[in-house]
């Protein structure tokens, strides 16, 4: 059994062979195994579109079976109070993994403590998003056959942002240098970076950028990767400014032919829709449609242990 809870369960070898996997599946589905009656369990506490519906997408796919909540947080016995310790074990009775977000940055310790059966992180509040992460480093290999020695600027919400939580462990891993362009929040004089945590900061060396001064970087990016501002994370008010930066008509065109646009979405006004048929906004035809490919090779590893690579 093997849980994905944290971009840091998977070594550098198995992220490479659940990628090659990856490759397989994009050429041919041919190559996917059967299931043979194989069930996940998708339990979301928390909205989902994209990751929710890879995954089952990916599960039938495979020839398995789904049970879901999409909606667990109103319909499922959390309302009523239950643990998520309690949770976690009955729908390990009625599946083989178990596909879970929740709000609560620690629930993936629970999970790893109490669940049976394996399950996989698909967002745990403020915390992780592992497969996302996944799939973006897919995207960025996808763009630029390689990965290593990369430059790579996150910009937006490093705080709440879960998506770079996980992203930024990859990126270093492979030797990228990473810039971050935080967004922040202005009250009167006084300024709140909406900054990586420490703990992310602390591991992954990285070169801070003002959001007025990202403008100046973008002929030198390989990846800009986007991120929305999660005002829903934050005890905000109306009189709240928050800056950052944003892609738009007036300063795409400063950014190199071959470089990709990422973003996780859903996407506020930090990118504008004015640029999505731009061939470097990679975030729709690539980055969604790899979740799709991603997460059937994940659960095929994960279910398995060893994916098939085709010939």
């Amino acid at each position: 059994m093997r849980h994905f809870l944290s971009i840091d369960d998977l070594s550098m070898d198995q992220i490479e062979t659940v990628l090659d996997w990856t490759k397989s599946i994009e050429s041919g589905w041919q190559y996917c195994r059967s299931m043979n009656n194989k069930c996940i369990s998708c339990f979301f506490a928390e909205p989902s579109t994209r990751t929710r519906f890879s995954f089952e997408r990916a599960m039938h796919w495979l020839g398995g079976r789904v049970v879901t909540a999409a909606d667990a947080s109103t319909s499922s016995s959390l309302r009523k109070g239950e643990s998520i310790k309690d949770t976690i074990r009955t729908l390990g009775q009625y599946s083989d993994a178990i596909v879970m977000r929740h709000p609560d940055p620690n629930w993936p310790e629970v999970a790893r403590e109490y669940s049976r059966v394996p399950v996989i992180n698909a967002g745990s509040g403020s915390g992780e998003h592992p497969t996302q992460a996944l799939l973006d480093l897919h995207t960025i290999r996808q763009k630029w056959g390689k990965v290593g020695g990369l430059k790579v600027m996150l910009s937006g919400d490093m705080t709440n942002g879960r998506t770079v939580h996980s992203l930024i462990g990859l990126l270093h891993m492979y030797g990228c240098k990473i810039f971050y362009c935080p967004a922040k929040i202005v009250h009167g004089s006084s300024v709140e970076y909406l900054g990586l945590p420490e703990k992310y900061l602390r591991a992954q060396p990285c070169t801070m950028v003002e959001v007025e001064c990202a403008n100046d970087l973008l002929k030198d990016m390989d990846v800009i990767y986007m991120t929305r501002i999660q005002t829903e994370r934050m005890a905000t008010d109306g009189d709240m400014d928050i800056r950052y930066f944003a892609i738009d008509e007036k300063n795409v065109d400063l950014i190199k032919d071959e470089a990709a646009i990422l973003h996780p979405l859903p996407r506020g006004k930090e990118i504008s829709p004015l640029i999505d048929d731009d061939p470097r906004a990679d975030y729709h035809e690539r980055q969604v449609r790899n979740g799709l490919y991603v997460r059937t090779a994940l659960l095929d590893y994960i279910l398995y242990g060893n994916p098939i690579i085709a010939p």
